[in-house]
């Protein structure tokens, strides 16, 4: 994803996708908004729920611990099993 800075303040950061397919609310907290379009480009007003995914993360360094550890179950489950995994592979 390219992000570029949609506006900022001495609490709060506004990013944008370029391409217009997600937005970032950071805080100075540590909490992150994330809003991602399915099938539409922001703006993301009156937008159906079932094409916007929001996530709201007050710890990114877990999540981020979370999804790694995700990844290497799935890879090492698809490799035992012979399943091409290749999508699980480091970029």
């Amino acid at each position: 994803m390219n992000w570029e800075l949609s506006e900022g303040t001495d609490i709060l950061l506004f990013l944008k996708d370029k391409e217009g397919w997600a937005q970032a609310k950071i805080k100075w907290d540590g909490c992150i908004e994330l809003l991602y379009a399915y099938n539409v480009p922001a703006p993301f007003t009156g937008i159906h729920p079932q094409l916007l995914d929001s996530l709201h993360i007050c710890d990114i360094n877990e999540l981020i611990k979370d999804l790694q550890e995700l990844k290497r179950i799935a890879k090492n489950h698809f490799k035992l099993y012979g399943t091409d995994y290749e999508y699980w592979e480091e970029a």
